[in-house]
């Protein structure tokens, strides 16, 4: 094992509905580093304490490594992966890759210009269902990143950018082309979110 092993197993739900109170809760574990969400992260609560991992001799193997089980509920456990592959790599293009229908031409990030015409693009390629699945993927990344208090101009700026790309497109997609004059308001950093807090 090369890689630093990670410190924390995190167990990812959502908020159950009460008429389901009863079901099983589907959690979803991601082996995490701490460090990484806690530099990120200012309103998840304080990771457990880590394990003490042993380091091996010369020559020898890591195959086993022992971490505490962290569960934290979120708004969106199905956009998590998203989120969490970006708190890792910073990498904004594959970001949009990870959310769009399809990635977004060269340079997409850098020129803002270019939202209105991969928007068109969008619409005349995919059906409505497919853009406002999207959509709410691209809404699911912001209700976590506002839960769990996350303060990245770059990710924001995406998210901004993103929202307005696809409300274009499906305005576009549905035969409404007026909305791109008066395009939906971008959902208020102040509306109310709920924090992610340990189950």
């Amino acid at each position: 094992m090369t890689a630093i092993p990670p410190t924390h197993m995190l167990a990812v739900f959502g908020k159950q509905l009460a008429s389901k109170s009863h079901q099983p809760r589907r959690v979803t574990l991601y082996p995490v580093h701490s460090l990484v969400f806690a530099s990120h992260c200012a309103s998840l609560p304080k990771f457990p304490t880590a394990l003490p991992v042993a380091f091996p001799e010369d020559g020898e193997e890591i195959r086993k490594v022992d971490v505490p089980v962290w569960p934290v509920c979120v708004p969106s456990p199905a956009t998590f992966p998203h989120l969490s592959t970006y708190l890792y790599n910073k990498r904004i293009d594959f970001f949009m890759k990870s959310v769009l229908p399809r990635p977004p031409p060269p340079t997409f990030e850098h020129d803002p210009s270019r939202v209105p015409a991969f928007a068109r693009e969008l619409a005349e390629t995919f059906t409505v269902q497919t853009l406002v699945k999207h959509a709410l993927m691209v809404f699911g990344v912001w209700q976590n990143v506002c839960a769990l208090g996350i303060f990245d101009d770059n990710l924001w700026e995406t998210l901004d950018t993103l929202w307005e790309l696809l409300l274009i497109s499906i305005a576009v997609g549905t035969g409404n082309p007026s909305a791109l004059t008066s395009l939906s308001p971008q959902p208020s950093t102040e509306e109310q979110v709920p924090t992610p807090t340990p189950a």
